[in-house]
C-alpha cells in the first residue's frame, strides 16, 4: 500500500473463549451470587492485543479510528474504547453496542469488558461549559460505588483549576469494574 493511504479492515469473530490467554483476554465471575454473573475483559498491555485480536503490535504504530461493534446476550452489557454511539435491543435476546473512537490509538490500548453492569452517570461541573459526564459500569452487587464515585467530582475540579479545562472536554469518562482492578479510563 502506498504510504498516506488510508484503508480499513472489519474483524468479524464468532468465537466463545473458555481460557484465559497470556492474562490479555480474560473470563471470570463479577462475584455477585445468582444468574448471569459471567464476565469478560481484555488487558493487552503492553504486547496483549495480537493474542485476540489481529493488529499490528508496535508502540509507535497506531490506528487513527476505530469502531467496537459487539453483540452480546441480555442481560449484559458491553464497555469499549470511545463514545457509546448506539446500544440496540435484537429481536433475538441480544444487545448490540457500538462504541467510536476517533483518536490515534496503540493497540494495547484497544479494549472492551462484557458483564452485566448497572450503568449509571456522574457529571463534573465545568465553569462557563458542559458538565464532563463520567458513565460508570458497575456490577450490580456493588452497593457502594454510587455513594463513591460522585467523590471523583472534586478531584476533576482540582485539576481542571490547576491545569486547565479537560482537554476534551466534549467526551465522557467510563468507570468499570473489572476482576483485575476498579479503574478510570478515558474512553474517547
Amino acid at each position: 500500500m502506498p504510504v498516506n493511504v488510508s484503508d480499513s479492515i472489519t474483524f468479524i469473530t464468532k468465537e466463545r473463549p473458555s481460557l484465559m490467554v497470556s492474562g490479555s483476554f480474560g473470563i471470570g465471575s463479577t462475584g455477585c451470587s445468582g444468574s448471569n454473573t459471567s464476565v469478560m475483559w481484555t488487558l493487552s498491555e503492553p504486547y496483549g492485543a495480537k493474542t485476540w485480536w489481529p493488529c499490528k503490535e508496535t508502540l509507535d504504530d497506531k490506528a487513527d479510528s476505530l469502531d467496537l461493534i459487539m453483540t452480546v446476550p441480555q442481560p449484559y452489557r458491553v464497555a469499549g474504547n470511545g463514545l457509546l454511539v448506539q446500544e440496540t435491543t435484537n429481536p433475538n435476546n441480544t444487545k448490540t453496542y457500538r462504541w467510536k473512537h476517533r483518536y490515534a490509538i496503540p493497540a494495547y490500548l484497544v479494549a472492551f469488558a462484557i458483564a452485566n453492569y448497572s450503568a449509571y452517570s456522574n457529571f463534573v461541573p465545568v465553569p462557563g461549559q458542559n458538565p464532563i459526564e463520567v458513565l460508570n459500569y458497575i456490577y450490580p452487587c456493588n452497593t457502594t460505588a454510587q455513594n463513591q464515585t460522585p467523590l471523583m467530582t472534586p478531584m476533576f475540579q482540582y485539576f481542571i483549576q490547576k491545569f486547565g479545562t479537560y482537554p476534551i472536554i466534549t467526551k465522557n469518562m467510563v468507570m468499570l469494574n473489572v476482576d483485575l482492578a476498579e479503574e478510570w479510563n478515558i474512553r474517547r
